[in-house]
């Protein structure tokens, strides 16, 4: 039992810990600036902020749309699974993008109601195209 509760509360300060870092993006602290007041690395800042990405933070806030359309295609076989090899994406994007942005996308990808962006199908004279959905702007 005293195992248990210590890492109950261990889980629970990280939990706080997360919680932190949106707050002061939230404020509208960058993740160089917060990572530097909360003496980590940036790469666990942004770990931290992917958590809430599709939620309390829009996709567009850590991501750009050229990098999601990247990775989202290579990532997408994967979401159904219940283990996820970041590495095993990483190598397959020949690593064009950090493990920080994997984890932006995939989180985006679990936080989103239905589980998956939205798609929308847009046809222009002969040719079909399937577009992603997931920035807020509307997709003209």
């Amino acid at each position: 039992p005293l195992f248990k509760g210590k890492k109950k509360k261990e889980k629970e300060e990280k939990i706080d810990s997360f919680q932190n870092t949106l707050i002061l993006f939230k404020q509208g602290l960058n993740v160089e600036d917060i990572a530097k007041q909360r003496g980590l690395t940036t790469a666990t800042i942004i770990t931290h902020l992917s958590k809430f990405v599709g939620r309390e933070i829009n996709i567009e806030e850590l991501t750009d749309k050229e990098s999601f359309d990247n990775i989202y295609p290579v990532l997408a076989p994967y979401l159904t699974n219940e283990k996820i090899s970041l590495k095993e994406i990483y190598e397959k994007l020949d690593n064009k993008f950090t493990y920080e942005q994997i984890k932006i996308v995939y989180n985006y990808c679990k936080n989103c109601p239905d589980g998956m962006p939205k798609q929308k199908e847009i046809i222009d004279e002969e040719k079909t195209y399937i577009v992603t959905e997931y920035f807020n702007s509307q997709i003209v």
